[in-house]
């Protein structure tokens, strides 16, 4: 039988060599049944350690949707456009988000230049200039001081001005061209900006022999600006640019001039970026979907639920991206607008919860009205009024997109006396708003905060109530509800996550409260045990002496009885 040494008070003893009973056997046996409230812990502790993983990889997934919603809630990101020119070499462009449709004439008088300046020339470019002095030229607003030495030569002074760690943009250069009066080496200033306001000038301070301004140089290019036109404007005179880049003639475009000319360019619609993006919307939006069934659903072939079953945080993430992408968004007037919520230009959702692209109904929604597409998508700051009376200016980030009511009190001179705003509802409180002139702006800390609306025609003596709408897009409200989800501080994914961790952390105490149970467990069974075989070798000690003495008293009695016979 094998043995175990155990110790116990100090004392070494061996498992089963006197009882015959191998007690590291009953130990394991009683620890492994003492043991199951552990195992239960240890089970508890890898299920939330396991939701934990599932809920930063769901975490995940809602960054992502966050991020396709950012890319779609500004209207000029999602307004794209193709541009074109029917002659490259004169004018290219490129626009940028918020380029509008359009045609364009562009003619080209003149490229912009940047100045080039050739010295008269010296004989060997490795020939010593003459005495010390100094070089000074100005550039772009800057002057600069180039010394020379006794030893400085042409190749030296080019190097002088390209290795000045203040040079203002001139590149130094020398060129071999010999006319037949054997300064044959010239040395080439050259600025690095274009434009009318870039001419280097080689001042008068200048003391190198040979180098001064005036006659020893000659200006083979001159800094000049472009000169465009653009659909005939200005009819007398020229748009100056000091780059052959030129933008703001067009807003967001970017005309990039090539050679004198005319051409013709376009700005043309483009919705492919945006069907892109609402497609990529979809199917973060659906793997989200297909996750949570995963995660909180019950799977009916395994007879399984997942690991969040039941946990109505986790099933409830989707709910608020779900209805907004079915509700009328807020702002948004049935009867009024074009397209009031998703599924009217294509977004479709089943019973199953998942989102689908209508390709055709997309499309022909763009066609039909390209504008209100865009405002449904990605309307932010934008809005409405019930009557001409009034405009709507602006309103901010802040400001609840939603319906409300302006109620404006005119004094008999038709001066704005009061104005107040409420929610749509009609059971709200007025809020009294701040009036300066003829515009009112909703209060701060009101959900109409930074509403402006501008009044166009007074009504005086009278009380007036108008409804504005405050629009925002699916995209926005989206990016939104996402960003709440995944605040850092407060939101759902940080307040869960934190359960988790407290959980675990609630559970390891436990784990380690039952482990030193155990440890005690085991402990005392084996000095139990320990001390039943010590009590048992003493016994078989104590028999071995009584064993002796018997046989002792035998041998003696067996002598005397051989003796008497």
């Amino acid at each position: 039988m094998a043995t175990t040494s155990i110790t116990t008070s100090g004392a070494t003893a061996l498992s089963g060599v006197f009882s015959g009973i191998d007690t590291s056997v009953l130990i394991q046996q009683a620890i492994a049944v003492a043991s199951k409230p552990l195992n239960r812990l240890q089970t508890r502790k890898t299920q939330a350690q396991t939701r934990q993983s599932y809920l930063q990889s769901l975490q995940g997934n809602f960054t992502s949707l966050q991020s396709q919603a950012n890319s779609l809630r500004d209207i000029a990101s999602i307004r794209g456009v193709s541009a074109s020119s029917s002659d490259q070499a004169v004018v290219s462009l490129s626009a940028s988000a918020g380029a509008i449709e359009g045609s364009y004439d562009v003619e080209v008088n003149q490229l912009a230049a940047a100045e080039r300046k050739v010295h008269a020339g010296v004989a060997s470019k490795t020939d010593v200039l003459g005495s010390p002095g100094q070089f000074v030229y100005s550039y772009n607003g800057t002057t600069r001081t180039i010394q020379t030495s006794g030893t400085t030569t042409l190749e030296g002074l080019a190097a002088l001005i390209n290795n000045d760690s203040s040079n203002p943009g001139v590149v130094a250069s020398i060129i071999h061209y010999d006319s037949g009066d054997g300064l044959a080496y010239h040395l080439v200033l050259g600025g690095r900006n274009t434009g009318a306001d870039h001419a280097i000038t080689v001042e008068a301070q200048t003391t190198l022999a040979g180098f001064g301004p005036g006659g020893d140089w000659t200006v083979s290019q001159a800094a000049r600006n472009a000169q465009v036109r653009l659909d005939g404007y200005p009819a007398g005179g020229w748009i100056q640019s000091d780059s052959n880049s030129v933008s703001g003639l067009i807003p967001n475009v970017t005309l990039n001039l090539g050679k004198i000319g005319s051409a013709s360019v376009s700005l043309s619609r483009d919705t492919s970026s945006l069907k892109s993006g609402l497609s990529n919307l979809v199917s973060i939006y659906n793997r989200i979907v297909d996750t949570l069934d995963t995660l909180a659903g019950y799977n009916a072939t395994t007879k399984t639920g997942g690991v969040f079953q039941g946990d109505s945080t986790v099933t409830g993430l989707i709910a608020g991206a779900r209805a907004l992408m079915v509700q009328v968004r807020a702002g948004f007037v049935e009867g009024t607008d074009p397209y009031t919520s998703p599924s009217l230009i294509g977004l479709d959702m089943d019973k199953q919860g998942h989102l689908s692209v209508d390709s055709d109904k997309l499309n022909q929604a763009l066609a039909d009205n390209h504008e209100a597409v865009l405002s449904l998508v990605a309307a932010s700051g934008s809005g409405g009024v019930s009557s001409s009376d009034i405009q709507f200016t602006s309103a901010l980030s802040s400001t609840t997109p939603g319906s409300y009511q302006l109620k404006v009190v005119y004094d008999g001179d038709g001066n704005i006396a009061e104005a107040y705003y409420r929610t749509d509802d009609q059971t709200s409180q007025w809020r009294a708003a701040t009036v300066n002139g003829n515009e009112i702006t909703g209060a701060s800390g009101s959900p109409e905060q930074g509403l402006n609306i501008m009044v166009v025609t007074p009504q005086p003596g009278q009380t007036m109530t108008y409804d504005v709408q405050v629009k925002q897009g699916f995209a926005g409200a989206l990016h939104d509800i996402t960003s709440a989800q995944l605040d850092p501080a407060n939101g759902t994914f940080a307040v869960k996550s934190g359960q988790l961790d407290t959980e675990i952390s609630s559970l390891d105490k436990q784990i380690a409260f039952q482990q030193d149970r155990l440890a005690k467990r085991e402990a005392t069974l084996r000095a139990q045990y320990s001390r039943m075989e010590a009590a048992l070798a003493k016994m078989d000690s104590m028999k071995s002496a009584v064993d002796a003495l018997t046989s002792a008293v035998a041998n003696t009695w067996n002598t005397l009885s051989n003796s008497k016979n």
